[in-house]
């Protein structure tokens, strides 16, 4: 996917049929990953979405230092 797909980061809405294909619904940018909203009826997410802000943020560190 990831070499067919011309972005940094992006989000993939997918399921799993019966006998375990993938199906691909949707790929692209504009994906929410860090809706407070979700915590408040998830709490579990807490700590994922903590995990995906930081690894988003040095994802972005890093490519504004390589230029």
């Amino acid at each position: 996917m990831f070499e067919r797909t011309p972005l940094d980061i992006y989000g993939v809405d997918f399921g799993t049929k019966r006998e375990g294909r993938l199906i691909v619904f949707e790929v692209n940018a504009g994906m929410n990953l860090f809706n407070p909203g979700l915590v408040k009826h998830s709490p579990y997410l807490a700590e994922l979405f903590g995990r995906l802000n930081d690894a988003t943020a040095q994802y972005q560190r890093d490519r504004i230092a390589s230029g």
